[in-house]
This record gives structure tokens, C-alpha cells and sequence, in this order.
């Protein structure tokens, strides 16, 4: 993602615009739990007060595409009023959406 606009308004029908500035990638499969890893994920049990922790060399392109099927964009969201924020961007819509062509349920962006 190079930028993003959103557009949209508020409840009483003001328009609400913010630009979405792109930080960094996380890669969430690679730690994070929503990919299962060496016995590590979400919700399994590793005793009590366990902490642990794990490296990947994402400069490694092999090392990356084991981890880019599931990514998130970390953002810079700016409103035309001044107000800033940071948080993540979803990358992934998945279903039918008619007013953005995808008119099926595995149609991609071009």
C-alpha cells in the first residue's frame, strides 16, 4: 500500500476524511499466534507466568513469504482537521462487495 483516502461521514451526515499513511508491515503470521509455530499459538497452554519469545529475519525474502499470507499495514491516519492517530490498516476484504466490482467471492483487485 502505497496511501490511502477514506472517506465517509459522521452521525449527523459531516464529511470525515482521512489519509492513511503507510509506517511499516507487520507480518502477524510470523509470532503473533493466529499462525500455530513450534507448538506456540492462540490459546495453547505453556504453564503458568511463561514468557517467551522468538526472532525472524524478514530481510530474508524466503523467510517473508513464509509469513506475508497474513499482514497488516501499520498506519499514520490523519484527519483534514489535524487530528492524528496510528493503528493498522486491514489489507484483506474477503467476500462481495458490488460497488467495488468484486462481484464474487474470490474476486481479487487487479
Amino acid at each position: 500500500m502505497a496511501r490511502a483516502t477514506v472517506r465517509t461521514r459522521d452521525p449527523d451526515g459531516a464529511p470525515i476524511v482521512v489519509t492513511n499513511t503507510p509506517l511499516r508491515t507487520l507480518y502477524l503470521a510470523a509470532g503473533s499466534g493466529y499462525a500455530p509455530d513450534d507448538g506456540w499459538g492462540h490459546g495453547f497452554y505453556q504453564g503458568p507466568l511463561t514468557v517467551q519469545g522468538v526472532t525472524h529475519d524478514l530481510s530474508d525474502p524466503a523467510v517473508r513469504r513464509r509469513y506475508a499470507f497474513l499482514n497488516e499495514t501499520l498506519c499514520r491516519f490523519e484527519t483534514e482537521q489535524g487530528a492524528t492517530g496510528y493503528g493498522m490498516h486491514e489489507n484483506m476484504l474477503i467476500g462481495v462487495y458490488r460497488p467495488g466490482g468484486f462481484l464474487t467471492g474470490d474476486a481479487v483487485a487487479p
